[in-house]
C-alpha cells in the first residue's frame, strides 16, 4: 500500500481520525481492505512504534496500521 498517515502535504496521506478534514479517507478504512489471508504485506508507512521515530523523537507510524498488522499477523511486513 502506498498510503501514509497525514504528514504535512505529502501525497497519498490519510487522516487518522474523522475530525481531520484535510483528507478524503481514513487510515482504518484503507487497512480494512487488506485480505485476511495476507502472508506478505508491503506498505510505505511503518506501523506506529516500529522504526517510525524521527530524529527529534516524534513517531510518524500509523496506529491503525499497527492494529491491522497485529490482527492479521502476516508472515512478513515490509515497509519503508
Amino acid at each position: 500500500s502506498l498510503h501514509i498517515p497525514k504528514h504535512h502535504e505529502m501525497a497519498f496521506g490519510l487522516r487518522e481520525r474523522e475530525a481531520d478534514q484535510f483528507q478524503t479517507d481514513t487510515a482504518s478504512r484503507a487497512w480494512a481492505d487488506i485480505p485476511s489471508d495476507t502472508d506478505i504485506l508491503i506498505t510505505h508507512t511503518p506501523p506506529y512504534g516500529i522504526k517510525d521515530k524521527l530524529v527529534l523523537g516524534k513517531r510518524v507510524g500509523c496506529k491503525d496500521l499497527r492494529a491491522s498488522v497485529e490482527e492479521l499477523n502476516p508472515l512478513l511486513h515490509v515497509f519503508g
